[in-house]
């Protein structure tokens, strides 16, 4: 077995002639595996004018041997075919323009990401759920093609979509990237590769295939309880789009302003009638994060089983419900479902404290900072300018280029093949959504300066967890209680939860960003999972996930990421006013 080591690095570099984007990492590692032999080699990927360079090097015999691959523009955009080529000392090889080298070409990435699958040296691969831990703290999506069972987990990041790992391939040429660090990225190289990040909760739900800890012995899951927030959907007032557009009407555009009018009118004309409506990618969202739900838990979901369903009463979160469900009963037929979006719901999916309503005034006294933040991230100059022929009044063009960036934002939720983010500098969409963070945080997250206000308006919601599962253990008639509602609530949930990944209780507002990511938490669609096991005598654990994905209570255990429940019941309950 042949096993290659690769070491990733990422830096931005400049130069009159050239500018290359390098990508790195330390404790980055590709094992690389065949016929039982092993190399380690030291890999660096460099990205300059859309040509991809990976050099890669190693010490042999006391020396050290460098080869590099070359991947051209069009078969980094539209390639359909991977290189298996070995490397050789001092070979300089540029790959046939159909050709990648580990990593998949964007064109397929994009239609992975679109339509769950893609075709690769003429074979279909498709999007699956992973049950298989992977030693990696990286966003991936697991692809599997039906015909001789080749596995691929690609690194969801659109610039280079790496293949973290091949497994089963046919020409026995497998490997694993394994990693100790966090994140390859940064938060700004983050919003560089991927700018629908920069679009704050409105970020498209990740079909991630995070690891999952295999179960403690003699346990199975009986019971789920969950909190959704609704799918992807058109912004929530219509107004929104037609102040964008009407400020282009009569008045003297630049030829990229004529382009932007353009591409507006064809927006709105696809929002027309839909604002705040759940759509079609929502839809799909909520179909399958139930699909995954299922293959994760057949214990829970199949046969003769009951779940309970409750939404808000907004049409986006009915509809999500809906969906979620129908997709639930089309696997299992035999499952009998109750859905309710009463009002008396609001009480507790979305609901606001008296002190929450206060904090949350327009002249609450934390907006003086936060508005001077904002004022110091925020530059629409460079942008208008790019637009119009003649100069706007500075208020008038800070609230388009916030109008334009939420249309923006919106185009990976209702018309993915449309975007607007070629308006934008990485620094000003990084600006823009640093200063939306910074109130996400203040009034839904952790913020020492919110005193927890915030996350006690979840407390009712919690105590419905709470009541909900002490039901359905006592009585056993329940498989799960499916709940959709919105974002603020989600994560004013897990905030008072004191999940440790997103706990950070930060008081500079010059790192919040660094504490703490909304896009990490509530994307659209964006959901909470508590997966409750018993064994033989009775003893309950839980699980929690967030978007799919492990997560840790500041709680004692063995077993992590599985919690003794009656401990768990105890901490929770105390966070109950």
């Amino acid at each position: 077995m042949k096993k290659i080591i690769f070491i990733l690095s990422v830096i931005l570099c400049t130069s009159i002639k050239l500018c290359a984007q390098i990508i790195e990492s330390e404790n980055l590692l590709f094992v690389y595996s065949l016929h039982g032999q092993t190399r380690k080699y030291n890999t660096t990927f460099y990205l300059y004018n859309d040509t991809l360079s990976v050099r890669l090097s190693i010490e042999r015999n006391t020396k050290w041997q460098s080869s590099e691959f070359i991947t051209l523009p069009e078969a980094l955009n539209s390639g359909t075919s991977l290189s298996f080529l070995q490397p050789i000392d001092k070979n300089i090889v540029t790959l046939p323009k159909n050709e990648t080298f580990n990593i998949l070409s964007r064109k397929a990435y994009k239609e992975l990401k679109n339509r769950g699958a893609f075709v690769y040296s003429n074979v279909a691969y498709r999007i699956a759920p992973t049950k298989e831990i992977l030693n990696s703290k990286q966003p991936l999506l697991h692809v599997i093609e039906d015909y001789e069972g080749c596995e691929m987990w690609i690194l969801d990041n659109p610039s280079l979509p790496i293949i973290w790992k091949m497994k089963n391939n046919p020409l026995e040429i497998d490997w694993e990237v394994k990693s100790d660090v966090e994140s390859i990225f940064d938060i700004k190289e983050q919003i560089t590769l991927m700018p629908e990040k920069s679009g704050s909760t409105y970020f498209a739900y990740p079909a991630y295939s995070w690891q999952q800890t295999p179960v403690p012995e003699g346990y199975t899951p009986f019971y789920i309880s969950h909190y959704g927030r609704h799918g992807s959907r058109w912004i929530s007032e219509e107004n929104r789009y037609t102040d964008v557009v009407n400020a282009f009407e009569n008045v003297e555009l630049t030829e990229l302003g004529k382009d932007v009018k353009r591409r507006l009118d064809i927006i709105y004309q696809n929002a027309k009638g839909n604002a705040g409506l759940l759509s079609p990618i929502g839809e799909q969202q909520h179909r399958e994060i139930a699909r995954r739900m299922f293959a994760r838990f057949p214990e829970v979901l199949n046969g003769n089983r009951n779940i309970s369903a409750y939404s808000t009463t907004f049409p986006r979160c009915i509809k999500s419900m809906q969906c979620f469900t129908d997709e639930l009963i089309r696997l299992n037929k035999s499952l009998k479902t109750k859905k309710d979006s009463d009002k008396k719901n609001m009480s507790y999916m979305a609901f606001d404290t008296p002190e929450m309503t206060e904090w949350n005034r327009k002249d609450a006294e934390w907006r003086e900072a936060f508005t001077k933040f904002e004022k110091r991230n925020m530059n629409s100059e460079r942008l208008i300018s790019s637009l119009f022929v003649n100069p706007i009044e500075k208020k008038k063009a800070d609230e388009l280029m916030m109008g334009l960036y939420w249309i923006a934002s919106d185009m990976q939720d209702t018309m993915p093949d449309m975007s607007l983010y070629d308006l934008f500098t990485t620094n000003e969409l990084f600006g823009i959504w640093k200063s939306i963070n910074y109130r996400m945080y203040l009034c839904n997250g952790g913020a020492p300066i919110n005193k927890g206000i915030p996350a006690m308006s979840a407390s009712s919601l919690l105590k419905d967890v709470i009541d909900k599962a002490d039901r359905a253990i006592k009585n056993g008639k329940e498989s799960a209680t499916l709940r959709f509602g919105h974002d603020t609530n989600l994560l004013r949930l897990i905030t008072l939860l004191g999940i440790e990944e997103y706990s950070a209780r930060e008081r500079d507002e010059d790192r919040y960003h660094l504490a703490w990511q909304d896009f990490n938490i509530t994307p659209m669609a964006g959901n909470l999972q508590i997966i409750f096991y018993k064994n033989d005598k009775s003893d309950i654990v839980v699980k929690f996930m967030v978007n799919e994905k492990e997560v840790h209570l500041p709680v004692e255990t063995n077993n992590s990421p599985y919690y003794n429940w009656n401990d768990v019941r105890s901490y929770l309950s105390k966070k109950i006013q």
